[in-house]
């Protein structure tokens, strides 16, 4: 039943990530830690293209400043489609006519601009709270006045809304949504990469249950809200300065050094962010978001999903149990530490060798709730058990020293010195220990306790439990007797049919007062019960071969049954280490014969 808690601790701490958000936040936010511990460099595909304070002099823009005349954005797009660039990201906003020649310029050139990627900078003009939204808020999009009639498919609209935090730039929204045209769109970063797969933002989805932006077979993992963390690089991107570029472009000796290259356009001069690295460029903190996003394993949406969790979860969860099961807290202990430490681990190292995003919440969950389960179980088991093999006066919290009333029994095998010259101690050993057993389970079953076993015989104690009189004690005491004969005579059939002895009972009883108390040695207790009642039933049973009976009764036992007992009266019997001749009494044959019993 123990390993059953590894598939319900497992998928109650996966499937907890799935659908719990803010666990699905800390999970992120995890990931974006062992990210940031993976060094990751500055990809050689990207290349910074910066408009700078001296730029409009470098074009021999005399007595003007910023922004640039937009033709000489024109030019640019047709150079960068002449070097055969793979895309271009203008981080700049067309969101208000200029004079109508640059504008008509720039219009044309991105008409012209296949097999280019251009992706053109939008900023939102109003949002608005909507719950039934992904993000849970409704955006509007200004839409750039230099945009092409028809639009060519190669010409994106995309927002460069960041992940900010705290203020703090830690990324960027991947993906919103437009009210005004019901379309999504990308961040600038984004849409660079989606030309690389030749996917339209019309095809983008954002899968809330995963958390990821999904576009057919391709999948990026995100946040919540659409977001992505980005992995910053101290390393630095390649950068041209504006004019510098255009000028190489033109020339005709830099084109191989744009070919099949992204390229990003921005004016350092006005847009600084705050960011993990510390102040730099909006331009830049794009070209980190971008790099992050080219990383082959977050292209290709290597995030293990919840099958391959689960079975990583399950595992671990395993090991709680396996340990759990020993019963050694030094191994419970290690076992918990152990899967935690793997659960914890295991994502940094597949995140360093194989790029591979490994949950490490719900992992943990599981072996917290696993550990949880298995403790509980295991605690039941142990109470369990406690109560199975501790003595009676534990399970029954009696005091450490007690005087009461009950009923004395005890029993001895007779012809067992026989039985062991003729089986031998080893064979005489087994047959003692299956009649022992065999009677202790009839004692029990009766409501008596067997408190020590003497050899080849045994003593138990039938008390007062419940409030119930004397007589229910000495009741039960002499209806046990019955079934202790029938639970010996299997043995005693078997043994005379092999080995020619035989083996049955004598039985003294006796009810009255009797006292006891818990005796402790070195390494155990034991319930110890004595007295003058105690006495008289052992000197009961010794006398039964003196007698000629196998049963005898002292008077306190026969005053508590006789009136729904059948006894004979033996008279009175000088028994040993008793001063005064005893009535003793037994049992009338028809009264032993009127039940079946059951043997144990």
């Amino acid at each position: 039943m123990s390993f059953a808690i590894v598939p319900i601790a497992t998928l109650a701490g996966i499937l907890s990530v799935a659908w719990i958000g803010w666990l699905g936040h800390l999970e992120l936010g995890i990931h974006q830690q062992w990210l940031l511990s993976v060094p990751l460099a500055a990809n050689s595909k990207i290349v910074l293209v910066t408009i700078q304070k001296d730029t409009p002099r470098k074009l021999n823009l005399q007595g003007q400043g910023l922004p640039l005349p937009r033709r000489y954005h024109a030019a640019l797009i047709d150079a960068l489609r002449e070097a055969e660039a793979d895309a271009l990201v203008l981080d700049l906003l067309f969101l208000e006519e200029s004079e109508r020649q640059q504008d008509a310029a720039l219009r044309k050139a991105l008409a012209r601009s296949q097999p280019l990627h251009v992706t053109l900078a939008t900023k939102e003009e109003k949002s608005a709270a909507d719950p039934e939204s992904p993000t849970g808020w409704k955006y509007w999009f200004a839409r750039p006045v230099v945009l092409p009639k028809p639009l060519p498919p190669n010409v994106v609209v995309a927002s460069a809304k960041a992940f900010d935090p705290g203020r703090r730039i830690d990324g960027a929204v991947l993906l919103q949504w437009d009210e005004k045209t019901k379309q999504p769109i990308p961040h600038l970063a984004f849409s660079a990469v989606l030309g690389g797969f030749d996917v339209s933002p019309s095809d983008l989805d954002f899968d809330t249950v995963r958390q990821q932006v999904t576009a057919g077979i391709l999948a990026w993992p995100v946040g919540q809200d659409g977001e992505l963390h980005a992995r910053w690089t101290q390393e630095r991107f390649a950068t041209r300065e504006y004019a510098d570029a255009l000028k190489a472009l033109q020339g005709g000796e830099g084109r191989s050094f744009f070919h099949d290259k992204i390229v990003i356009v921005g004016d350092i001069t006005t847009d600084s962010q705050h960011t993990p690295l510390g102040e730099m460029p909006g331009m830049e903190a794009v070209a980190h978001v971008l790099n992050t996003l080219l990383v082959q394993a977050t292209l290709q949406g290597t995030r293990w999903r919840i099958p391959a969790n689960i079975v990583w979860g399950g595992i671990l969860a395993l090991v709680v149990v396996a340990a759990a099961r020993t019963l050694r807290p030094i191994l419970l202990i290690a076992g918990v530490l152990a899967a935690l430490a793997a659960a914890l681990l295991m994502p940094r190292f597949a995140q360093a060798t194989w790029n591979v995003w490994v949950d490490t919440v719900g992992p943990c969950l599981a072996v917290v709730i696993a550990t949880g389960m298995a403790a509980v179980l295991e605690g039941m088991r142990a109470g369990e058990r406690a109560r199975r093999f501790a003595p009676s006066h534990v399970r029954e919290a009696r005091p450490a020293a007690l005087t009461e009333v009950a009923t004395v029994l005890f029993v001895d095998l007779r012809g067992s010195t026989a039985m062991a010259e003729k089986l031998g101690p080893a064979a005489a050993r087994e047959v003692l220990s299956e009649l022992l057993g065999r009677l202790s389970n009839v004692i029990v079953r009766h409501g008596g306790e067997v408190e020590r076993t003497l050899g080849d015989g045994l003593m138990a104690v039938f008390r007062e439990r419940g409030g119930k009189r004397l007589q229910h004690h000495a009741l039960q005491c002499v209806r046990a007797i019955k079934d202790l004969q029938h639970a010996v005579a299997p043995i005693d059939a078997r043994l005379g049919q092999q080995h020619g002895v035989g083996a049955s009972l004598t039985i003294g009883i006796e009810s009255g007062v009797i006292s006891g108390a818990v005796v402790r040695a070195v390494d155990r207790e034991e319930w110890s019960s004595f007295g003058p009642t105690v006495n008289l039933a052992a000197r009961l049973q010794g006398a039964c071969g003196e007698v000629g009976q196998c049963i005898l009764l002292g008077p306190g036992a026969w005053s508590s049954i006789h009136h729904e007992v059948p006894t004979v009266f033996l008279g009175t019997v000088q028994l040993k280490g008793i001063k005064e001749p005893m009535p003793v009494y037994t049992l009338e044959s028809n009264f032993m014969a009127s039940s079946e019993g059951s043997a144990e």
